[in-house]
């Protein structure tokens, strides 16, 4: 977390998952939902906390989208 941006530990090596994310940003929290719709569809949704907003992956980290403009450092 801070400032270094988002990895994940593929194997026993650490990968950057945080593209879209700027670089500047610093890292507070991160969280994983699990939704599940009336049609039975699973989807995995994570978030990320930062100072320059809310971001959003769909696919597991590989790319994020600004969700909400702010200055975020917990989600509850």
């Amino acid at each position: 977390m801070d400032s270094a941006g988002v990895f994940r530990l593929d194997g026993n090596a650490f990968v950057s998952v945080s593209a879209g994310i700027p670089w500047y940003a610093k890292v507070s929290y991160m969280e994983g939902k699990r939704v599940v719709y009336r049609t039975n569809e699973n989807r995995y949704y994570l978030f990320c906390a930062t100072d320059q907003g809310l971001f959003i992956s769909e696919n597991y980290g590989s790319d994020w989208k600004l969700f909400r403009n702010g200055n975020y450092s917990t989600l509850q």
